[in-house]
């Protein structure tokens, strides 16, 4: 190790704790005193180095990280480096990222269904458009479980940039160093090259074996293209999409990770009996999980999504976010619809966010989840003496009205899948309280 517990870096930067090692390249945890905040700090010394690759990495990282401005992504802070008489050590300082990885979620037992996946799916595209944007665009090349990190609120942050290539078009790029692990990686990656594509096998390698806790290359054909139908159980329309990403060749599959997104979010929800279900069982000791509350509360207490509804339901153990498009041309919206007004509400287990987006304008309110006592559809006398049903969330003695364009048949159902995932939140922390005392 280049440093102990309570060695002070650059006079700034204290180790308190040790994060791991790979090769020669140490991971701490730091006080940072300026900040008054824990950071994260990679160093790599120049003395045990053993590869020269090990720097190039370092430094190839801290150039991106430099450069990034994303909430999923660890922000960059500094870059340096200090002389003794005997050595050189490089230092990487970046914010700390505070969850654990999805590959060692699944080594544990955790598991999700296809509700779940979709959600991760969806917020890694997001990042893997932001990356894909920039000038010139950012190629991650080594997306895989180990280094998709998910916070206990069920935000996934993408981690460890050392192997990105920065391209000049969304041509492929040629490299000399292959870089990823077997199984995530694409065949036009094993042979030097990445596109944008690439990024997108590999996300959709990493969601196979969420889903169903084996390392893509045990579905691997001869051919080396990926066979997972009949291994795991997935609507229809999300098979087709998931085999979309892992397509053998790159042009087979979605050209871009905005493509993926529009793709996915036509997509309807899938009913509960089209939930996806790991074919091996956990190898762990029995226990009433979160995930198992959720599977009970999605089989028992959750109603099917009526038929022709456009409204976008995403959930997680730890989310939950509803989006409400503007209406249809149809004349069935109000008088100011088609000018594209959109409606959100987002829920996980520390606050709630209700917010309206309108001619690029979004307003917002901002609130705590525990604060949330019950939501419900009511009938109210509307400004004209007509009765109108409202979509009603109640903070308190406080109600807020959410979506009052939707069909009482709608509001009704939304209410219902609020108040479950609510009840859900509840009754894992009841039982992580549980388990904790036992």
């Amino acid at each position: 190790m280049l440093h102990a517990l309570g060695d002070i870096i650059a006079k700034r930067y204290r180790i308190t704790a040790v994060l791991g090692q790979i090769n020669t390249s140490n991971t701490y945890v730091a006080e940072d005193f300026v900040r008054n905040k824990l950071i994260a700090v990679k160093a790599i010394s120049l003395r045990q180095m053993g590869d020269w690759k090990d720097f190039d990495l370092l430094e190839r990282q801290a150039k991106v990280l430099a450069q990034i401005d994303h909430p999923a992504v660890p922000r960059y802070i500094d870059y340096f480096h200090l002389d003794t008489d005997r050595d050189r050590a490089f230092y990487l300082v970046q914010q700390l990222i505070t969850g654990v990885s999805l590959a060692d979620l699944v080594a544990q037992g955790w598991r999700t269904d296809e509700i779940g996946v979709r959600n991760i799916a969806l917020q890694v595209l997001d990042l893997l458009k932001y990356l894909h944007q920039q000038t010139p665009p950012v190629i991650h090349r080594d997306i895989q479980p180990a280094n998709l990190l998910r916070g206990t609120d069920g935000r996934i942050s993408l981690v460890d940039f050392g192997s990105v290539k920065a391209t000049a078009s969304a041509a492929y790029t040629g490299s000399s160093t292959f870089v990823g692990v077997y199984g995530y990686v694409p065949p036009e990656q094993l042979y030097g090259k990445a596109c944008f594509a690439s990024d997108l096998y590999s996300l959709g390698a990493s969601l196979l074996f969420v889903l169903t806790g084996k390392p893509p290359d045990e579905f691997l054909q001869d051919s080396l293209k990926i066979n997972f139908r009949g291994h795991v159980q997935l609507s229809p329309n999300f098979e087709k999409w998931l085999g979309k990403m892992l397509e053998q060749s790159s042009k087979a599959r979605f050209n871009s990770a905005s493509e993926a997104i529009a793709a996915l979010r036509q997509q309807k929800l899938p009913s509960p009996d089209l939930q996806s279900k790991p074919t091996t069982p956990p190898a762990r000791k029995p226990q009433m999980r979160p995930q198992a509350a959720s599977q009970l509360h999605r089989e028992n207490l959750r109603k099917q999504q009526p038929i022709g509804s456009r409204v976008v339901v995403r959930r997680d153990d730890g989310s939950f976010i509803v989006e409400v498009p503007p209406a249809s041309r149809d004349g069935q919206g109000g008088m100011f619809d088609f000018l594209g007004v959109w409606h959100r509400l987002e829920i996980d287990t520390q606050r709630f966010i209700i917010s309206i987006d309108y001619l690029d304008s979004i307003t917002s309110y901002e609130g705590k989840t525990k604060d949330i006592i019950k939501a419900e559809c009511r009938l109210e006398a509307g400004y004209w003496g007509e009765t109108t049903h409202s979509l009603l969330i109640w903070e308190g003695i406080r109600a807020h009205s959410f979506a009052p364009k939707l069909t009482s048949v709608e509001k009704e159902w939304l209410a219902d899948e609020i108040l479950d995932f609510l009840s859900f939140l509840e009754t894992s922390r009841r039982l992580d309280k549980l388990i904790d005392e036992s």
